[in-house]
């Protein structure tokens, strides 16, 4: 526009009686154009303002070293007035804290903890800054000779194979988060002896393998601050390769969540540390301090902040444009009013160089490139624009031999089709449009898509003489398409193929197998309990759960097999070639990645799973049919809690039954039909009852009694194990109020499932049905089994304190059965251990059980506990507990499980029953 301007002031008029018209028209012009630069000027980002503070929270690994205090310098010394507080914490440990309003800006490399800060709406503008890299750090010595090691995986493997020495940082951290990546790569589970958690930081534990000549995993960062105090005692033995690298993310904590947060002062900052300068203090500030390089800018592989550049740059680009069109506008009407004042002997070539302008403008203003290629001296006229669309700086807009250019920059796969459809074409035998989609080399030897348009001029004899047209970039129109079929056969939330594709796959598998004389299989996981995880915290946290399983389903196979998501908690594995034997091994190996903990912010999570497998051609030859009998060997696998099952004939009719079921269990909780049954509970000591123990029953009104360890599957299964534990403790208490009523003084004892104790409304609901009922604490009794305590026994302790200090009473059930300890079952706040029926009805003819009975029953008192023997069918097995000290006992000796109105005769006929409970008066 500068050129523009310039002409029109070195232009000469002849002198007239307008002439002062001229000069108010060219001062009218300049401060139009003056107020437009103005604008431009104005239009300029805000600058934070003064005497501000912004608060950086930044992951140890990286505070530790340095080098967020150098970058919060340097951004401070540009902005007078701002002043920075950087702090160090445990990569998760910060995130906390910013959700505690501690904090503006995070800097973490947790990516599980990280999406979940996102997804609550704490933070934004997620975006990579940096990365540094981990090691595996041993002996100098390199005794296992891992420094000699192609890849991390075969490192892992020597490292579990010869079983060395191993020291971990504790659980939540970054460095925790890697290493278990590896060992998961891998396909190991460090359990060997020597592999110690030491639950402490990464620099304490890289010291104290240092001391003690074990190897284990951490940064180069913090080993270069620890150098000193190493002493030379270790050293990094395998390094540099892609899977070690520590990304790093700043997050801009979001406003309308934490309001006190300075939003605006942590943009700020996040934009310092993209920029080309940040990005360059990152690389030099490791060379500075450490004389290596630690620290690698990586700002340019965020997606997220590409995007946002784009953006940026689109509307730069659009104000610019309006501008220059308003400007254009502005001129020509200034060159009409010139023209017809003082030029009217030359109109015809005012005319004709006012068309040429349009036409310049309209080439350069056009979104497309265009191109006029005169075949009778090979020569072609190109704008600018197609050199833009290929990424060119400079070129000349005069192009010899176009048909070569062009032909040299098709992608090789397209070519030969191109040129042929172009040799048709100028032949006569194409229609009267040339069009043309293909990828050309840009300038920086990346492909784009463009699509060439034309339209030869010929001449008398039909040869083509003249052809002109267009190119239009029409990238994102393909990268539309592509994401549009991606999105029609791709799960959203995971990214993995949906059911349409995978059947597709599955289809072709089937045809090679049919052409090869080989099997196929079809593998379909359910997970155990998902429902539940979604009831109970969240749908943001069960989509997290379902992103994790769905990448590490893809870590454990080979490239050569897929994996789908078939909806909700479902997915599905196709080996394409592989027999019964691989495909065991591959359900056993997905069941082991299962079994693992899933860390998720705050929640340490135990999923697990059932899987099915059905086989091509011994169970179906066509893709719905191998789905069909995969999911009915998953149920099967799921009722009968093997984990794997392979597709059984017999087996295919529980799958709809089940279905059916459970919908019927839903009908009878609904229609309130179900029944509880109590079963006394008598204090062996004075001989009386104590309570009652609340047992669910359901009479169906075509199979008779389901039993209880049917239905509970699959009520955990289908999502009723809440509401229908919920009903059981409501009927439980309004029972024992109803005796309490009536002078009898009953404890209710109620069972717990596992899926009750990860419901955080648990607590809350109890204490409200108590307060509501006005009944006191002590008359409820909670069983746990002894398997659940142990399958998250630190997240169950807090949550059983608290149960414990309302003044409820704690018991584990079907204790003996498990793997735990009574000297870890002190450190849980039980009051009781209910000792398995199984070893007290074997009492008199097992001495293995009947040692089992006595040890527990001494080890308990001497812990502090009571002990509740099940299963007491005679009276010889009552006196010999009673022999032994147990304090209380249960079984059909003293009383079966019956309805409220038995219940009621027993107690008047009973000799534990009413007369038991009833003081004796003393003898006259």
């Amino acid at each position: 526009m500068s050129v523009k301007i310039s002409r029109l002031g070195q232009r000469r008029f002849a002198p007239g009686p307008h002439h002062w018209l001229v000069n108010a028209a060219s001062v009218a012009a300049f401060s139009a154009v003056l107020a437009l630069l103005a604008g431009t000027v104005s239009a300029s980002p805000e600058q934070p303002g003064t005497a501000q503070v912004l608060r950086i929270m930044t992951a140890s690994t990286a505070g530790n070293t340095g080098i967020i205090r150098a970058l919060a310098g340097a951004f401070a010394a540009k902005h007078a007035g701002v002043g920075i507080e950087v702090r160090s914490a445990g990569t998760v440990q910060v995130l906390d804290l910013a959700r505690e309003g501690r904090a503006d800006l995070v800097i973490s490399h947790h990516p599980g903890s990280e999406e979940l800060f996102v997804a609550q709406g704490y933070g934004r503008l997620r975006t990579l800054i940096m990365y540094n890299e981990c090691a595996i750090f041993g002996p100098p010595s390199d005794p296992l000779g891992l420094a000699r090691e192609t890849g991390p995986i075969a490192v892992m493997k020597r490292l579990a194979r010869e079983e060395v020495p191993f020291m971990v940082p504790g659980r939540r951290s970054g460095t925790q988060e890697k290493l278990d990546e590896l060992w998961l790569a891998a396909g190991i589970e460090p359990n060997w002896l020597g592999y110690e958690v030491t639950k402490e930081s990464a620099a304490r534990t890289l010291v104290n393998a240092s001391l003690s000549g074990a190897y284990t995993f951490a940064d180069l960062g913090t080993y270069l601050i620890n150098r000193e105090e190493l002493a030379g005692r270790i050293a990094p033995l395998f390094r540099d390769h892609m899977t070690l690298r520590n990304n790093y993310y700043a997050i801009v904590v979001d406003r309308k969540r934490i309001p006190q947060a300075n939003e605006p002062l942590a943009e700020a900052f996040l934009e310092y540390l993209v920029s080309d300068e940040g990005q360059q203090e990152i690389a030099h500030f490791s060379e500075k301090k450490f004389g290596t390089q630690v620290f690698t800018p990586a700002a340019y592989l965020d997606k997220g902040l590409k995007a946002r550049r784009a953006a940026r740059a689109l509307e730069t680009q659009t104000s610019h444009l309006r501008r220059v069109t308003f400007l254009a506008a502005l001129l020509g009407l200034l060159s009409l009013t010139a023209i017809w004042l003082f030029v009217r002997s030359r109109k015809l070539e005012s005319i004709s160089r006012t068309n040429e302008q349009r036409f310049a403008f309209a080439v350069s203003g056009t979104n497309d490139g265009i191109w006029d290629w005169n075949r009778q001296t090979d020569v072609a006229y190109v704008s600018p624009r197609v050199f833009e669309i290929l990424g060119y700086t400079e070129q000349s807009t005069t192009l010899p031999d176009p048909v070569h250019a062009w032909e040299e920059r098709i992608h090789p796969e397209e070519r030969e089709e191109v040129c042929g459809q172009l040799r048709q074409y100028l032949a006569g035998k194409e229609p009267a449009l040339f069009v043309s989609e293909h990828r050309l080399r840009m300038a920086n030897n990346e492909y784009r898509w463009v699509q060439i348009r034309g339209k030869a001029v010929r001449n008398a004899f039909g040869a083509a003489i003249r052809m002109a047209g267009s190119l239009t970039d029409i990238a994102n129109r393909k990268e539309q398409e592509a994401a549009l079929e991606h999105q029609a056969l791709h799960d959203a939330l995971t990214g993995l193929p949906n059911r349409m594709l995978l059947l597709d796959r599955l289809q072709q598998a089937i045809l090679a197998a049919e052409r090869g004389g080989h099997v196929a299989a079809l593998i379909v996981m359910d997970l155990d309990r998902f429902r539940e995880i979604n009831d109970t915290l969240g749908h943001q946290v069960g989509d997290l759960v379902l992103k994790q399983v769905g990448m590490r389903l893809q870590r454990a196979l080979r490239r050569s097999d897929s994996v789908a998501r078939l909806g909700g908690d479902e997915f599905a594995v196709l080996l394409p070639h592989a027999d019964e034997t691989y495909a065991k091994h591959v359900g056993q190996k997905i069941l082991l990645l299962l079994d693992r903990v899933f860390e998720l912010g705050h929640h340490s999570l135990h999923i697990g799973g059932s899987l099915g497998i059905a086989l091509y051609p011994d169970h179906g030859e066509d893709a719905e049919t191998l789905l069909k009998r995969a999911d009915v060997a998953m149920y099967t696998a799921k009722r009968s809690n093997t984990g794997c099952a392979l597709y059984d004939e017999s087996h295919d009719h529980g799958s709809v039954q089940r279905l059916r079921l459970a919908n019927e269990l839903h009908d009878a909780l609904e229609s309130n039909v179900l029944e509880l049954y109590y079963q006394p509970i008598v204090d062996l000591p004075s001989a009386k009852i104590v309570g009652v123990e609340s047992l669910l029953r359901w009479q169906h009104p075509q199979r008779g009694w389901i039993p209880p360890n049917e239905m509970i599957p699959i009520a955990e299964h289908s999502g009723l194990i809440k509401p229908l534990s919920m009903w059981v403790l409501d009927y439980a208490l309004d029972q024992c109020v109803k005796w309490r009523q009536s002078g009898i003084q009953l404890k209710v004892a109620v069972n717990l499932s596992v899926w009750n104790l990860h419901d955080p409304n648990l607590i809350d609901e109890i204490a409200q049905k108590l307060a509501a009922r006005a009944l006191p604490a002590s008359q409820l009794e909670l069983e746990i089994t002894e398997s659940t305590t142990m399958a998250d026994p630190e997240r169950f302790s807090e949550l059983l304190g608290q149960l414990h200090e309302m003044g409820i009473r704690l018991a584990i059930d079907d204790f003996g059965t498990g793997f735990s300890s009574l000297g870890y079952l002190k450190k849980l706040p039980v009051d009781v251990i209910k000792i398995d029926k199984s070893f007290v009805i074997d009492m008199d003819h097992d001495q293995d059980s009947a040692t089992i009975v006595r040890s527990t029953i001494d080890l308990a008192h001497n812990l502090g506990l009571k002990v509740v023997a099940e299963g007491v069918e005679r009276a010889d097995i009552l006196s010999r507990l009673a022999t032994l000290g147990c304090d209380v006992v249960q079984g059909y000796y003293l009383g079966r499980p019956m309805p409220e109105l038995q219940l009621r005769r027993w107690l008047s006929d009973s000799p534990w029953g009413l007369q038991a409970m009833r003081p004796k008066r003393a003898a006259e």
